[in-house]
Parts: C-alpha cells; sequence; structure tokens
C-alpha cells in the first residue's frame, strides 16, 4: 500500500489506488484492509466497524 508504487508501464497507473483506498477504509470508515497471495492470486480482506 505504498504511495506511486505500480507494476504498470509509465503511462498506465500512478500507482496511488491502493494507498487512497487504505486510506479511506482506515481514516473515514474506521477499518482495516490486509492483503494476501494465494494460490489463485490475491485476496484482500476489508474489514469496517459499523
Amino acid at each position: 500500500f505504498e504511495p506511486y508504487f505500480t507494476t504498470k508501464f509509465e503511462m498506465q497507473g500512478t500507482g496511488i489506488g491502493l494507498y487512497m483506498t487504505k486510506s479511506i477504509i482506515e481514516t473515514n470508515m474506521k477499518g482495516k484492509i490486509e492483503v494476501e497471495n494465494t494460490s489463485d492470486g490475491v485476496k484482500f480482506i476489508i474489514t469496517l466497524n459499523i
């Protein structure tokens, strides 16, 4: 979730999307986002405190 980290070519992305998502979930929604690699790809776990 580092800002400006991207695996895309230079003109295809800024690398800010996951960082902003994490910021919104943690700051505005008082939640948590986790990520883990799986045999099928990637799994994102989003927990919200409502």
